[in-house]
């Protein structure tokens, strides 16, 4: 089985592909093939779609079309694949531009050479093209769309086998014991869900690492987190002279990966609008706590987070106050701690729906 897949250089996006992807290998010989978003196919899909691919000599469209087809057309590709907002333009285009054939030079007059469509559909073509997250247009042209729970109401109107749902985000499944040495902090930033406080955020990071002692932290951030708080957590440990807390930045050469870091930590605490990282934690053992932050308002995103916390699936940092601004922080325990495994799901639903193409 050969697979196209479109990327949008956007972490969170490119994981949860690349572990569907993962899986779906331990069931099938898949080769992959690598393309980006370009607004190239984004324009060529707009014209495919309003104008019934009437693609005359000699045109922009042509030319884009070409190029594609002089790239993609000898790989045979049965799947076209991406996830996030960019890149569903360019996998209808490339499934589009894919599924022509050329019009044989015998059926054109030399009067009408330039000025007649030079593609028509090959019905000997069945190109799938899968979504992954929830597209925001034309959801009826994606042959498979596979989308998070809290995105159902937007798919009420497609057929049930061309949807896929899971909880939370696709992530790569550990299941094995973890090391009671190491814990690890994930840190969100700014947002539109929850309050990102630096220095409530801060506070919680001295609290924890502070109440775990002997334990080796790994304190990972991301391209959201303010760099007032990453100052904050750099000048602690210099400060502090701390050999126990590794600060690994997002934009610098880690010596620590993250999957490894979050699938050996005995206890890892996330920042409530990481929603990917929570997800990766819950499929690794170990267990799971939430920073304590304040919403912005009810939405989808915070009534997720909410009912994770509700069940018990995770734990939390309990900030009360006291007395005017004397606070005492505990931490309220995960009880239930069923290790996820939504990629594995998935995967097993796509490719009975790949067997059936």
């Amino acid at each position: 089985m050969n697979v196209l897949w479109v990327k949008d250089k956007k972490i969170g996006h490119e994981k949860q592909v690349k572990v569907l992807l993962d899986e779906l290998s331990k069931l099938n010989e898949i080769n992959i093939f690598e393309d980006e978003v370009s607004s190239a196919h984004g324009k060529l899909d707009g014209f495919l779609k309003w104008f019934n691919i009437n693609i005359t000599r000699y045109g922009k469209q042509e030319r884009h079309i070409w190029a594609i087809r002089r790239t993609y057309k000898d790989k045979k590709i049965d799947i076209i694949i991406g996830a996030g907002h960019g890149t569903y333009s360019s996998i209808l285009a490339l499934k589009e531009a894919l599924s022509l054939k050329e019009i044989p030079r015998s059926k054109i007059t030399d009067e009408n050479y330039d000025r007649t469509s030079i593609y028509e559909k090959d019905k000997n073509t069945n190109i799938k093209a899968i979504a992954v997250l929830t597209p925001s247009f034309r959801l009826k042209d994606f042959d498979l769309i596979c989308a998070p729970n809290h995105d159902s109401h937007r798919l009420k109107a497609i057929d049930d086998n061309k949807k896929i749902f899971y909880e939370g985000s696709l992530a790569k499944v550990y299941d094995q014991l973890p090391n009671e040495d190491i814990g690890f902090i994930g840190l969100g930033g700014k947002n539109k869900h929850f309050i990102f406080d630096v220095n409530n955020v801060f506070k919680q990071i001295q609290y924890i690492t502070s109440l775990y002692p002997s334990k080796n932290w790994y304190i990972f951030n991301s391209r959201r987190t303010p760099n007032e708080l990453n100052n904050f957590i750099t000048d602690y440990i210099e400060i502090n002279k701390t050999t126990n807390i590794s600060f690994e930045n997002y934009d610098s050469t880690n010596e620590n990966s993250y999957d490894k870091i979050i699938s050996q930590s005995s206890i890892k605490f996330i920042t409530q609008d990481s929603v990917n990282m929570i997800y990766e934690s819950l499929s690794s053992r170990g267990e799971t706590i939430l920073f304590n932050m304040n919403y912005k308002k009810m939405n989808k995103i915070v009534e997720l987070v909410h009912n994770l916390l509700d069940t018990k699936k995770v734990g939390y940092i309990d900030d009360s106050v006291l007395a005017g601004d004397l606070k005492a922080m505990n931490i309220v325990k995960q009880h239930n701690k069923t290790l996820y495994a939504e990629v594995e799901k998935v995967a097993y639903k796509v490719n009975k729906y790949i067997k059936q193409i």
